[in-house]
């Protein structure tokens, strides 16, 4: 009848396993990657990041705020607690410093989002290659 024979099965077999664990290894590689490119490209001292495992699926996520972490009612309520000291001064009306309007400029820069993605692609590269 029909024979069929089989060699080096065993190490394709090993090939695969350290290629699965490679891709397991992008778990923590790529929380890593989003903590690195907050404190060296975006230059954040304290990176604000949630990263949640759950069911063997790991979610890593930043913050990023416009201006304040506070809302703007802390905000208020922050403002409101300060007390002046000594006697009101008046200022004519119209007159005095403009308070400045919110910018237009986008939260996350292109620039640092493209730095991102080229972190991201080229771990994504790395794992992706059959040892």
């Amino acid at each position: 009848m029909f024979e069929i024979e089989t060699r080096g099965a065993d190490t394709l077999a090993k090939k695969l396993d350290q290629w699965s664990e490679q891709i397991k290894g992008l778990q923590t590689k790529m929380p890593e990657q989003l903590h690195e490119w907050q404190t060296e490209d975006m230059r954040r001292h304290y990176p604000n990041m949630d990263v949640t495992v759950k069911d063997n699926v790991v979610e890593a996520s930043t913050s990023i705020w416009p201006r304040s972490r506070l809302s703007e009612e802390d905000e208020k309520r922050r403002r409101a607690m300060v007390h002046t000291t000594g006697p009101k001064r008046f200022r004519p009306v119209g007159g005095g410093p403009r308070a400045a309007t919110a910018s237009t400029r986008p939260i996350l820069r292109e620039a640092l989002f493209d730095e991102l993605d080229q972190r991201m692609v080229a771990m994504l590269d790395e794992a992706g290659k059959c040892p």
